[in-house]
């Protein structure tokens, strides 16, 4: 597949199907009512993708001095990515400007197999500025986190390992101080863990934290301070807190958490947003009974 560059004059639309096509109608020499330096800095420096769309349409300049190609979506499957469903990136040479999602749909972790990161596509892009991230499976830096979040509002990290730069893992808590615009998030702790006894401690002190809309994790650890959290809940009249907790838990844990199921259930006005907790290792008919209060309440307030 070619690269495909897009102009358009006044009157009409042009699409050019090669490099060799497009630079052949190109004027280096074209004339600015304004200083050539003002009119590279705009070209190097465009303030969003809209704006940027405008200027290449308006003249090829902008394009050879900055060639970014503008897509809504970027979508990393098995081998390749995919922009909007049609453009395979590594045909292109061109930096991308992604606008509204960022996924990949690699396999989960295993022993025996060898996940695609998205690593290796990071640096095509010249801005990510998608509210959808969805990251599987994946091992990332931390500037690489902060370069492709920057800008998310809903977000699945699921088994997916951002380290530091000396190889440590970055908490759980430092990521979502990044995600200053998160509106739901779903987390799925990984191998090695995110979660650290201090976690919860630390995310109730993000001025952020008590703005989102949901957050849901999976795969909770016994280093996670569900007790800390839960007196937070019983003041929140606006988070919606969802906990999946799979494997083993030890008999200790899963007392603690039915200790908190036990208190919903026992408390008659709830004056805030009731949690919804499941788990293979928790007692069925009580997690149906808080299942039953939370659905309830979630009605009451449509």
């Amino acid at each position: 597949m070619q690269e495909m560059f897009y102009f358009r004059d006044v009157q009409s639309k042009i699409v050019y199907s090669s490099r060799e096509e497009f630079f052949a109608t190109y004027n280096p020499q074209q004339k600015w009512s304004l200083p050539d330096s003002i009119i590279y800095n705009i070209a190097k420096n465009p303030k969003n993708a809209k704006i940027y769309q405008k200027l290449i349409q308006s003249s090829k300049y902008f394009f050879v001095k900055n060639p970014i190609i503008v897509a809504e979506r970027l979508c990393i499957r098995k081998d390749h990515a995919i922009l909007n469903k049609y453009l395979n990136m590594p045909c292109v040479t061109s930096k991308f400007w992604i606008t509204d999602k960022f996924e990949n749909a690699s396999k989960m972790l295993d022993l025996k197999s060898t996940p695609i990161l998205i690593s290796s596509f990071i640096p095509q892009l010249y801005r990510n500025d998608a509210a959808y991230l969805y990251l599987r499976g994946q091992i990332i830096s931390y500037n690489q986190f902060m370069f492709i979040s920057s800008n998310a509002q809903h977000i699945v990290l699921n088994e997916t390992v951002v380290k530091d730069d000396d190889g440590s893992v970055v908490p759980l808590e430092k990521l979502v101080a990044i995600l200053s615009k998160a509106k739901d998030i779903e987390f799925y702790d990984s191998i090695p863990s995110t979660i650290t006894e201090n976690t919860v401690t630390e995310l109730l002190k993000l001025p952020h934290f008590s703005t989102i809309d949901k957050f849901e994790f999976h795969n909770i650890p016994e280093t996670f301070d569900i007790e800390t959290l839960f007196n937070y809940i019983k003041t929140n009249k606006y988070t919606n807190f969802v906990f999946w907790f799979g494997g083993s838990i030890s008999e200790g844990y899963k007392n603690r958490i039915e200790a908190i199921m036990d208190e919903i259930l026992e408390t008659k006005d709830h004056e805030y947003k009731l949690p919804y907790f499941r788990g293979n290792e928790i007692n069925e008919e009580k997690w149906m009974k808080v299942y039953s209060l939370y659905v309830k309440q979630k009605n009451n307030n449509l």
